[in-house]
């Protein structure tokens, strides 16, 4: 069981119990899409008690105040199936901005009292300091966003792609870098990870980086998987509006023979 003894405990309507796919390997990202008031970690968790459309959180973080909903041997539902399977969920109470927005002083403040308790987290279920992309969470150990669980398992439907583009993962990396390489107050060398930025830095963390993954590095076999797909789920969607007209065109179809047979006259009576 890991539930932090210092954090304050708010347990929400909806969580599942266990962790059929093992110890969670993913730390995911996500924002509320809300305000970044100095209780608003408190609100959001105090909202998935009575809330009915079956979504918590792991944590609720905003600029003073880190809150615990579900203990991390167990799944939120903060995503869908697949990423809550694996992943511990970390809700950073504000929504889409630009970077220099994300780091101003509320939103930097939410990010560096997030990293705290995410490098514990880490060293708990011994996830490294990675940022994993898209298709990477599948098998990957690391961090991601809510966006990458998206793009990642598109079987699941999902459609979210916070924290966005212009998160500053960067400066989310820096944060827990330091926490992990604090010494331990209990005496031991908490150094267990490898330096992130030579992996790191061709991402840099912004939107033309990414876009040239996309574009230009992404594997082949991938993005050719992509393009099956959209043809494939054209042709579905085209195969559903035939039938949908078909069906329509048979009910028309009945209701004007019908019609035709009101109108007609009786048949003559039998001879005799």
């Amino acid at each position: 069981m890991t539930t932090w003894a210092n954090l304050r405990q708010v347990r929400p309507r909806s969580w599942s119990r266990g962790r059929p796919a093992g110890k969670p390997r993913i730390i995911f990202i996500h924002y509320t899409a809300g305000r970044e008031e100095p209780t608003s970690a408190e609100d959001g968790a105090v909202y998935d008690r009575r809330r009915t459309d079956g979504t918590s959180a792991h944590y609720y973080v905003d600029s003073n105040s880190v809150v615990q909903c579900v203990d991390t041997t167990n799944r939120a539902h903060t995503a869908l199936y697949n990423a809550n399977l694996v992943g511990i969920h970390y809700e950073l109470c504000g929504t889409r901005q630009t970077r220099a927005q994300w780091l101003d002083a509320a939103s930097r403040a939410t990010i560096r009292r997030a990293a705290k308790q995410i490098a514990r987290d880490m060293r708990d279920n011994e996830i490294p300091l990675k940022r994993l992309v898209n298709r990477q969470v599948r098998a990957g150990r690391g961090l991601a966003g809510h966006a990458d669980a998206t793009f990642g398992w598109p079987e699941d439907h999902g459609t979210h792609t916070d924290p966005g583009a212009e998160f500053p993962w960067a400066v989310l990396f820096d944060d827990i870098e330091k926490e992990l390489n604090v010494s331990d107050p209990g005496g031991g060398d908490l150094r267990k990870y490898p330096n992130f930025k030579a992996w790191y830095a061709p991402w840099g963390g912004d939107v033309q980086s990414l876009i040239y993954w996309f574009t230009q590095t992404r594997p082949r076999e991938l993005r050719a998987e992509d393009a099956q797909n959209r043809k494939v789920g054209k042709l579905r969607g085209d195969m559903d509006a035939a039938s949908t007209d078909l069906q329509s065109l048979d009910a028309r179809l009945t209701e004007l023979t019908a019609r035709v047979d009101a109108l007609s006259p009786p048949p003559d009576p039998p001879p005799g």
